[in-house]
Protein backbone atom coordinates (compact mmCIF):
# COMPACT_ATOMS: atom_id res chain seq x y z
CA UNK A 1 0.00 0.00 0.00
CA UNK A 2 1.45 3.27 -0.96
CA UNK A 3 0.71 6.47 1.06
CA UNK A 4 1.10 10.23 0.01
CA UNK A 5 0.00 14.13 1.95
CA UNK A 6 1.23 12.49 5.06
CA UNK A 7 -0.01 15.15 8.01
CA UNK A 8 1.81 16.48 11.07
CA UNK A 9 3.57 13.52 12.58
CA UNK A 10 2.54 11.86 15.59
CA UNK A 11 4.48 11.51 19.48
CA UNK A 12 4.12 8.42 21.38
CA UNK A 13 2.40 11.32 23.73
CA UNK A 14 -0.35 12.44 21.19
CA UNK A 15 -1.36 8.40 21.10
CA UNK A 16 -1.71 7.63 24.68
CA UNK A 17 -3.91 11.06 24.74
CA UNK A 18 -6.51 9.50 21.92
CA UNK A 19 -6.24 6.56 24.26
CA UNK A 20 -6.81 8.12 27.21
CA UNK A 21 -9.84 10.65 25.45
CA UNK A 22 -10.81 6.63 24.19
CA UNK A 23 -10.74 5.26 27.43
CA UNK A 24 -10.02 1.77 25.65
CA UNK A 25 -6.92 0.08 24.22
CA UNK A 26 -6.37 0.16 20.44
CA UNK A 27 -4.66 -2.50 18.43
CA UNK A 28 -0.83 -2.71 18.38
CA UNK A 29 -0.71 -2.42 14.31
CA UNK A 30 -3.09 0.40 14.29
CA UNK A 31 -0.67 2.33 16.14
CA UNK A 32 2.13 1.03 14.63
CA UNK A 33 0.81 2.18 11.05
CA UNK A 34 -0.76 5.58 12.58
CA UNK A 35 3.03 6.37 13.90
CA UNK A 36 4.24 5.76 10.41
CA UNK A 37 1.56 7.54 8.28
CA UNK A 38 -0.72 9.80 10.60
CA UNK A 39 -3.62 10.84 8.56
CA UNK A 40 -1.81 9.74 5.20
CA UNK A 41 -4.02 9.17 2.01
CA UNK A 42 -3.59 6.14 0.51
CA UNK A 43 -2.59 6.67 -3.20
CA UNK A 44 -2.70 4.75 -6.08
CA UNK A 45 -5.27 2.38 -7.81
CA UNK A 46 -8.10 0.13 -6.43
CA UNK A 47 -7.68 2.24 -3.37
CA UNK A 48 -10.07 1.08 -0.30
CA UNK A 49 -8.92 3.69 2.28
CA UNK A 50 -8.85 7.03 1.07
CA UNK A 51 -7.26 8.25 4.44
CA UNK A 52 -5.95 7.40 7.90
CA UNK A 53 -7.59 9.93 10.16
CA UNK A 54 -4.78 12.11 11.77
CA UNK A 55 -4.18 11.71 15.80
CA UNK A 56 -2.61 15.07 15.86
CA UNK A 57 -4.90 17.78 17.50
CA UNK A 58 -2.79 20.24 15.29
CA UNK A 59 -4.31 19.06 11.98
CA UNK A 60 -7.77 20.42 11.16
CA UNK A 61 -10.04 17.29 11.02
CA UNK A 62 -8.48 14.76 13.57
CA UNK A 63 -9.64 11.87 15.65
CA UNK A 64 -10.64 13.77 18.51
CA UNK A 65 -13.15 15.41 15.98
CA UNK A 66 -14.32 12.39 14.02
CA UNK A 67 -15.22 10.84 17.48
CA UNK A 68 -16.90 13.85 18.79
CA UNK A 69 -19.13 14.16 15.46
CA UNK A 70 -19.67 10.07 16.11
CA UNK A 71 -20.53 10.70 19.68
CA UNK A 72 -23.12 13.71 18.59
CA UNK A 73 -25.02 11.07 16.64
CA UNK A 74 -24.70 8.37 20.12
CA UNK A 75 -22.39 6.70 18.67
CA UNK A 76 -20.17 5.85 21.79
CA UNK A 77 -18.33 2.03 20.91
CA UNK A 78 -17.13 3.17 16.75
CA UNK A 79 -13.86 3.93 17.10
CA UNK A 80 -13.04 5.71 13.36
CA UNK A 81 -9.55 5.53 12.21
CA UNK A 82 -10.12 6.27 8.32
CA UNK A 83 -12.17 7.61 5.66
CA UNK A 84 -13.24 6.29 2.33
CA UNK A 85 -14.12 8.36 -0.69
CA UNK A 86 -17.36 8.92 0.05
CA UNK A 87 -17.29 10.49 3.57
CA UNK A 88 -17.98 7.11 5.37
CA UNK A 89 -15.56 6.03 8.28
CA UNK A 90 -13.88 3.06 8.54
CA UNK A 91 -14.16 2.41 12.71
CA UNK A 92 -13.04 -0.49 15.28
CA UNK A 93 -16.55 -1.71 16.72
CA UNK A 94 -16.36 -2.22 20.58
CA UNK A 95 -19.93 -3.00 20.88
CA UNK A 96 -19.51 -6.69 21.63
CA UNK A 97 -15.73 -6.59 23.24
CA UNK A 98 -13.52 -4.20 24.50
CA UNK A 99 -10.31 -6.25 24.09
CA UNK A 100 -11.13 -7.46 20.42
CA UNK A 101 -12.72 -4.79 18.03
CA UNK A 102 -14.01 -5.89 14.86
CA UNK A 103 -13.74 -3.37 11.73
CA UNK A 104 -16.88 -1.99 10.57
CA UNK A 105 -17.48 0.55 7.46
CA UNK A 106 -20.36 3.27 8.96
CA UNK A 107 -22.33 5.22 6.07
CA UNK A 108 -21.93 8.82 7.58
CA UNK A 109 -25.42 9.40 5.74
CA UNK A 110 -27.50 6.22 7.09
CA UNK A 111 -25.42 5.52 10.40
CA UNK A 112 -25.49 1.26 9.03
CA UNK A 113 -22.46 -0.02 9.50
CA UNK A 114 -21.26 -2.98 7.86
CA UNK A 115 -18.86 -5.48 8.68
CA UNK A 116 -15.12 -5.90 6.90
CA UNK A 117 -13.30 -8.40 9.37
CA UNK A 118 -13.01 -9.86 12.56
CA UNK A 119 -9.85 -7.78 13.54
CA UNK A 120 -7.90 -4.75 12.68
CA UNK A 121 -4.91 -6.92 11.23
CA UNK A 122 -7.44 -9.27 9.30
CA UNK A 123 -8.38 -6.24 7.55
CA UNK A 124 -5.13 -4.62 7.13
CA UNK A 125 -4.11 -8.10 5.55
CA UNK A 126 -6.79 -8.30 2.93
CA UNK A 127 -6.31 -4.78 1.53
CA UNK A 128 -2.85 -4.15 1.95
Amino acid sequence: MEFCFEQTPVSQQEIINVITFWKKELPDSLIKVIKTHNGASVCGENIVIDSLISFSRFDEFNIFTAISILKENGILSLFPWGTDGGGNYFCLDYTYCESCPFVTLLDHETLEQEFLAKTFDEFWGMIG
